[in-house]
C-alpha cells in the first residue's frame, strides 16, 4: 500500500535538491505529510468499535481490542498475530 501514497518520500529524498538549496532533501513539505495522512485515513476500515484500536501492519489494517484495564501489558505479535502480551510492571 506505501507505493500508492500521493507523496512518495524516498523518492523526493533521492531527487536532486531545486536551485538555492531549498526544499527537498532538506525540508519536508507539510502540505506533502497531510497529503499522505489523508490518503491513510480514507484507507482506514470503518465502524470499528470505541474499544478497539486500529494498527497498519505494513500491509493492512489491524483491528485490536483495547488493552485490558488491570495489569502491564505490551503490544506483541505471537505466531503472526498481535495481540497484548502481559508483562511485569517497571518501578
Amino acid at each position: 500500500m506505501a507505493e500508492n501514497l500521493p507523496v512518495d518520500f524516498e523518492q523526493r529524498v533521492k531527487a536532486a535538491p531545486p536551485v538555492g538549496g531549498a526544499g527537498y532533501p532538506y525540508r519536508i513539505s507539510a502540505r506533502d505529510l497531510m497529503a499522505n495522512f489523508r490518503f491513510l485515513m480514507n484507507q482506514m476500515p470503518a465502524g470499528f468499535l470505541a474499544n478497539e484500536m486500529i494498527i497498519f501492519d505494513g500491509q493492512k489494517w489491524i483491528i485490536l481490542a483495547a488493552p485490558p484495564s488491570t495489569g502491564t501489558v505490551v503490544l506483541g505479535c505471537v505466531g503472526g498475530t498481535m495481540q497484548w502480551l502481559a508483562t511485569e510492571s517497571c518501578e
